[in-house]
């Protein structure tokens, strides 16, 4: 049946709801449910079962029937059905006819395109598996390399039609974007050097081509700002791969300073620690390394651009708080580099608080040691990259408590929703890149229904905050090349 006729048989279901209730078996099985589910609160309003007014024997048993039927005629599986325990037909006729929009519209999976990513790429790699994780999305077209037979070969070994494998991305934004809608991407990953982020944006916003972009946004400021403007224009989704705000815990720690619960930030103090430039790689041959300290095609900055920008969208996402001026001192060890390899870095935020922000990647004996301190009026929590199944809460006057990963009685919905398995399973890097595309997927899709999300709303990093990461860049060289000078941002 079509939704619309599956919503008329509810109805009918409900007119006709007396006429069941001298029947033995159907008023025994919501009578079983509810009470074998006595603690289970309804999805949709929260709504408890002491609080449903015939679960305290105020209302007629005919309402039950009401409830089960609806389900049972919308085809809702039994837990739908089970954990609804909203005593009103008004509420399960609403859950469910939201239910049928969403699977009427949300009928496949996203056509994704990637730009960048071929053989010899790291974060390409992780895009495509991160972005296939929840089964929503598929890659179909791509330009993965400037070589041609890069990407054939890369091509070839994903499996796709060579007919959409293309030689520049030029080619493919104008080649996707007149396939009839059934066919085209939804939406392009690049994951190139930041040099040709904004080129390749450009090209596909241009074409009606929803974006992806690996960070940092793009080569320079005035670039950042162009994309903003452009991003605004045409109204279409773009997304920006700080992939760190997509742990469930750190959500819960944006949840504890957004509702008010930690106080006022007074102090904070991020660091993100590496060894991974600490010899000359790029004499080595090494393609990440060769790139990363190249300014023709990472811009001014190294290191800053690298993980600096991780450590600003972080804090500025968990507190809130902005930051307003820095004083950075930036320092080259290695001969014959011309950019920065570590930098220390004292923040002033709107707020009022004082921060600390040192990054380095020639630390010996560091992987990948991103970790956020933040000290409040009434608490304080600390969370680690390297440990990101925990995080460490202190209010004031209070034990300190460490709360894990996958606990719905006590951890927020954002924490939640981005859970994809049981307390004690670990959920690493992985499922927080793919987190992001998950919010990705919804906005497309709302954005396809006809029904966009506000940029406000999404629950991934946009385009404005990548026109913060590439501001604390140039605000960081500017205030270091001035010997260190406080630098209003």
């Amino acid at each position: 049946m079509e939704p619309r006729q599956h919503l008329g048989l509810s109805r009918w279901c409900v007119q006709q709801s007396s006429y069941f209730t001298f029947f033995f078996p159907l008023w025994m099985i919501p009578v079983v449910l509810v009470y074998t589910m006595r603690r289970v609160n309804c999805p949709t309003c929260g709504v408890k079962v002491e609080q449903v007014p015939w679960a305290q024997g105020k209302s007629p048993l005919t309402t039950q029937y009401k409830w089960f039927l609806a389900g049972w005629a919308r085809r809702m599986s039994w837990k739908e059905v089970s954990i609804c325990f909203q005593g009103s037909w008004d509420h399960v006729y609403n859950y469910t006819k939201q239910r049928s929009q969403q699977m009427q519209s949300w009928k496949r999976k996203l056509r994704m395109g990637m730009v960048g990513g071929g053989q010899g790429a790291f974060i390409g790699g992780v895009h495509r598996i991160a972005a296939t994780l929840d089964q929503q999305i598929e890659l179909v077209a791509g330009c993965f390399s400037r070589d041609p037979e890069n990407t054939r070969e890369t091509g070839r070994q994903l499996y796709l039609d060579p007919a959409r494998c293309h030689a520049t991305y030029e080619e493919m934004a104008a080649g996707e974007a007149a396939l009839p809608d059934d066919q085209r991407i939804d939406f392009v990953a690049i994951v190139t050097p930041n040099v040709s982020h904004f080129p390749i944006a450009k090209t596909f916003l241009d074409a009606g081509i929803h974006v992806v972009c690996d960070k940092p946004m793009t080569y320079n400021p005035d670039e950042a700002r162009k994309l903003v403007e452009l991003v605004e224009k045409t109204g279409l989704v773009f997304a920006l791969t700080h992939n760190y705000t997509g742990h469930p815990l750190v959500r819960h720690a944006r949840h504890l300073f957004r509702s008010g619960q930690m106080g006022t930030v007074r102090k904070v103090i991020v660091e993100y620690l590496q060894e991974f430039l600490m010899a000359p790689h790029e004499k080595l041959g090494h393609k990440q390394a060769s790139w990363r300290v190249d300014p023709a095609q990472s811009g001014i900055g190294g290191t800053l651009g690298d993980i600096g920008t991780h450590c600003v969208n972080l804090l500025e996402y968990v507190t809130g708080d902005p930051i307003a001026q820095l004083c950075a001192d930036t320092t080259t060890f290695l001969p014959d580099r011309q950019l920065e390899e570590d930098a220390n870095v004292l923040l002033r935020f709107q707020g009022g608080g004082k921060g600390v922000l040192t990054i380095s990647q020639i630390a010996t004996g560091e992987e990948n040691g991103l970790k956020l301190r933040v000290y409040a009026t009434e608490g304080a929590i600390l969370w680690s990259q390297e440990k990101p199944n925990d995080l460490q809460v202190y209010q004031y006057g209070q034990p300190r408590q460490t709360l894990t990963r996958g606990h719905d009685d006590f951890l927020s919905e954002a924490a939640n929703a981005s859970t994809r398995i049981p307390t004690g399973h670990p959920e690493g890097y992985l499922e927080a890149f793919a987190t992001i595309y998950c919010g990705v997927t919804e906005a497309i899709r709302r954005h396809i229904d006809g029904n966009p999300l506000k940029t406000e709303e999404y629950d991934f990093p946009t385009v404005n905050d990548g026109l913060r990461g590439m501001q604390f860049i140039a605000k960081a060289v500017e205030s270091s090349e001035n010997g260190s000078t406080w630098v209003s941002w």
